[in-house]
Formats: C-alpha cells, structure tokens, sequence
C-alpha cells in the first residue's frame, strides 16, 4: 500500500530550496532572546514611528538560576523588546 502522506519530488526539491533560503538568508540575521522558561502571553505595540516604541512585551515562566540575567537571580522577568522599524 502507497503511503498517502509520501512527498512528490517536486514538493521535496521545493522543500529543499526553502531550507536552503532559510539557512543561507534568515538564520544569520535572526536572533534570540534568552529567557529562562520560556514565555507567557505577549503584547505587542507597533503604533509610533518613533524609535524606541516598536515594542514587544512578555513574562517569563521560569526564574533564572543565573545572576547573569538581567532580572538576577531566583526571580521571574517582565521582558521589553524593542525593534527600530517592526512591521
């Protein structure tokens, strides 16, 4: 019996140049933030031209066990993220 989910070639040729667009184009530009626990819900505010007010807001789900954080350690985060031009 033929696997009804099975790619056709076209599809994973297609597939393939997406990968390879995403690691040679996206990847060295995106980057991420480190945040321990991830995430809860966000907010995001993109109602000004004005720099610093592109923003995205967020808690985190986890305490840092670090001093390194910016929140210290054994405490949870309230995150501000800002992007200069996000659309």
């Amino acid at each position: 019996m033929e696997n009804p989910f099975a790619l056709s070639d076209t599809h994973r040729q297609f597939r393939a140049s997406l990968r390879r667009f995403a690691d040679e184009r996206i990847a060295p530009n995106a980057t991420a933030a480190g945040y321990w626990g991830g995430t809860s819900a966000f907010s995001v505010d993109n109602v000004s031209p004005d720099p610093q007010t592109t923003s995205i807001y967020f808690g985190t789900l986890n305490v840092s066990t670090v001093a390194t954080t910016p929140c210290g350690t054994s405490n949870y985060c309230a995150v501000k993220l800002t992007q200069n031009g996000l659309q």
